[in-house]
């Protein structure tokens, strides 16, 4: 109950989005994309307030400068982040700093923190009112929601669901 209360639109308290947008490197993820919803069209529609043929589906890597304007933008970011290595989740933390507050991050398999102590990303993201962490005093510009085990097509992840409060 908590996932689905988590993925509300902050903006509106809905599940209705403005605007949907997909980037993603593999074709092969983005064509299973495009079938799912071609079938699933009206419930799309029904389920996030916009028909499937206004969301955007980008064959590209999100990290790109190219993309930069995105992360000021949206209210939900999901990363399949099961496989990246700990420069790639840096890179993505680094785009956070630029997220709206309120907005929800879901991360398959990885949590938000710095692999090292010392991070510059997590600096930059712990400037002022964050999170402070009682067991390792560390601060987070994230709150942590709540974490789902997801059955997925190699066996099961656990997806981490965060909600920006700076």
């Amino acid at each position: 109950m908590a996932a689905a209360a988590a993925l509300q639109n902050p903006i509106n308290n809905s599940l209705v989005f403005s605007r949907v947008i997909g980037i993603d490197l593999m074709e092969a993820k983005l064509f299973e994309c495009e079938k799912l919803m071609n079938y699933f069209s009206q419930s799309l529609t029904d389920a996030i307030g916009i028909p499937s043929s206004g969301i955007e589906i980008i064959n590209n890597n999100f990290l790109c400068e190219e993309f930069d304007w995105v992360w000021a933008i949206v209210t939900v970011v999901y990363a399949c982040s099961t496989c990246y290595s700990g420069k790639q989740m840096e890179s993505l933390m680094s785009r956070f700093v630029h997220l709206s507050v309120g907005c929800i991050v879901l991360l398959v398999d990885k949590e938000i923190r710095c692999e090292n102590n010392s991070c510059d990303v997590m600096d930059q993201l712990c400037m002022y009112n964050c999170d402070v962490d009682s067991e390792s005093g560390k601060t987070s510009a994230f709150t942590f929601l709540d974490s789902m085990p997801c059955k997925t097509t190699w066996g099961h992840a656990t997806v981490n669901i965060y909600r920006k409060i700076v």
